[in-house]
């Protein structure tokens, strides 16, 4: 009986020892670990040029995007050529691939953004000079990872205005453009906020102001504009912004010179307006 203890034992001992030893080759899962573990740590990766395979040397990644899957990638760079580079992965962030530049687009890109429900749409926005009518940047879309691109309308503003910021609906029934889209766009010069708006499009193809809406004509820049996760249901966008000017928050508490807001406002089902 003492003989097969011992046995059972050294049993035991073994198994916890190969279960030891495979703990240091498979570590834990990262969404179980706890803040400032080395699986929660920063990792950094690199773009690919094609077809050589040799990493990009000198990029500078202003902004990127990752779609739902987890596994597509966006960036832009604005370093390695004038026209700046569109890049995209489908092995979350392990190999690139160098898209086209939009026809008409031009460089380098300032924004780019992923549709919340399919990885494969994309939109970016160009540096676009500002003119009287315009603001500067324009988006374009493309429903293939950047392999074709089509042109948005270019969004209204003033000459000192640019696009900062932008976001993309999931697809929705009853759009002309099968999705809403909205812009935030601040005044470029410095210490002043006089062309700064919220803008969005989707039940027609022409980008509609809400700073008349909401009374802040040219009081605010907005920096940030996001979607509502429930976007589908509510239609409600998300939008930061700030302004120089006090009392120009368009609220009961229109608040002092250099505060900031947020705002949230909802987009009707038939016709282009907000509240």
């Amino acid at each position: 009986m003492k003989t097969k203890m011992y046995k059972i034992a050294g049993v035991v001992l073994a198994l916890l020892l190969v279960f030891s030893m495979a703990s240091a080759f498979f570590p834990a899962n990262d969404a179980q670990a706890q803040p400032g573990t080395t699986s929660n740590a920063w990792q950094a990766t690199t773009l690919w040029s094609t077809p050589t395979g040799k990493i990009l040397t000198g990029a500078d990644i202003p902004d990127i995007a990752v779609g739902s899957d987890g596994a597509s990638v966006y960036a832009i760079d604005n370093a390695s050529v004038a026209a700046g580079t569109i890049w995209d992965s489908d092995t979350s962030g392990y190999r690139w691939t160098n898209r086209t530049n939009p026809t008409g687009f031009t460089g380098p890109p300032r924004i780019i953004r992923v549709a919340p429900d399919d990885p494969d749409v994309i939109v970016v926005v160009d540096t676009s000079l500002a003119t009287a009518a315009f603001a500067a940047g324009t988006p374009y879309l493309s429903n293939n990872r950047g392999v074709t691109w089509s042109a948005l309308t270019r969004v209204t503003g003033t000459a000192v205005a640019q696009v900062m910021d932008l976001t993309i609906g999931p697809l929705r029934a009853g759009t002309i453009l099968g999705r809403d889209f909205a812009v935030a766009v601040s005044d470029a010069t410095t210490l002043a906020a006089t062309g700064g708006d919220v803008l969005f499009a989707g039940l027609t193809t022409a980008w509609v102001s809400i700073s008349g809406v909401l009374g802040i004509t040219n009081t605010i820049d907005f920096t940030s504009v996001a979607t509502s996760p429930g976007f589908l249901g509510d239609r409600t966008f998300a939008a930061i912004g700030s302004s120089l000017v006090a009392g120009a928050g368009g609220t009961a508490d229109a608040g002092a010179a250099g505060d900031t807001f947020l705002y949230l406002f909802r987009i009707s089902d038939v016709a282009p307006f907000a509240t």
